[in-house]
């Protein structure tokens, strides 16, 4: 951590800023499907989930392809069982679509296997790979991989930044102020962001904080991620609508809640702690410190086997 200055807080010019958010740059994202899986053939691969609350039976549950909002002829679409569960069929292209819904402000860019920052490889699972660190992770759920492939995101944008590291914290802007929060895991860092940024807050991050040696956040503008069951209080707030759900994760709409867009450096102004549901505040210093003691490893490689 030497290379960090933790003591000041640095101004930075304009031009400093323009050339900093010029490095976040599009990433090259292949997505296709492995001959030889039970689940996936001539490119199309079965995708599955569970329909959010209740459970819903009979849910349509379909994959807008051309994002006008409702379920066109041309578009796969199933209706969800007793259970809540469903699966339907679509190609690589699709899920493209859906990252792209999502990753609301991003670039992404088609690759081939031959020139890639990350893959999304379809067989009887769906295993994301960055060339860069091999295989991320592997899930046969929909939103798990959508999971993964934003964690190799941020491990990748990490990575082409100088002097930057991932942290494991929130963060949400409040009357100017821009606010990182600390919580361990399943400590509800992320119900606490959904519930600020539905009014008048605007979310930075619910996970995942990319910062710099001159104690600045990058927004990455990931959508909000709720581990299920999600409480009847949030979805009467924000509306059934809003939430894409998997067997165990729910992402919820861009569109439903107020969000930093993404490539923003902000200056932080202060620090909370969340401790069983009851935010604290934190100094500055001990703020700091926190961040450097939640950085996040860039993972090590590993090598993709079926």
């Amino acid at each position: 951590m030497s290379a960090f200055n933790l003591a000041q807080h640095k101004k930075r010019s304009k031009k400093t800023q323009l050339q900093r958010n010029a490095i976040l740059s599009p990433i090259s994202l292949a997505l296709m499907a492995c001959g030889g899986g039970s689940e996936s053939s001539n490119n199309v691969s079965t995708y599955s989930g569970h329909a959010i609350k209740g459970p819903l039976q009979n849910a349509t549950v379909f994959a807008d392809l051309n994002k006008n909002g409702k379920l066109d002829a041309n578009e796969p679409s199933t209706l969800s069982s007793s259970d809540g569960s469903f699966s339907f069929n679509t190609s690589a292209t699709d899920f493209q679509l859906l990252v792209s819904k999502l990753l609301i402000g991003w670039s992404l860019q088609t690759a081939t296997l031959q020139n890639y920052d990350i893959s999304v490889l379809s067989d009887q699972k769906n295993s994301v790979v960055s060339k860069r660190y091999g295989l991320i992770g592997r899930h046969k759920d929909i939103m798990s991989t959508f999971n993964v492939l934003l964690n190799a995101i941020a491990y990748e944008v990490t990575a082409k930044l100088e002097k930057c590291l991932l942290v494991h914290a929130a963060a949400y802007k409040k009357n100017d102020e821009h606010i990182v929060v600390f919580g361990n895991k399943k400590a509800g860092k992320s119900t606490f962001i959904v519930d600020q940024c539905s009014s008048s807050s605007e979310c930075i991050s619910d996970d995942l904080v990319v910062w710099d040696n001159e104690c600045r956040i990058l927004s990455l503008d990931f959508p909000l991620r709720l581990r299920r069951p999600i409480s009847d209080t949030l979805v009467a707030q924000l509306g059934k609508q809003s939430f894409l759900a998997g067997s165990s994760l729910a992402f919820v709409n861009p569109k439903s809640l107020n969000q930093v867009g993404a490539g923003n450096w902000i200056d932080i102004s202060s620090f909370q702690l969340l401790e069983r549901h009851v935010v604290k505040s934190m100094a500055k210093e001990a703020g700091y410190n926190e961040l450097a003691n939640r950085t996040i490893p860039q993972p090590k490689p590993r090598r993709l086997s079926f």
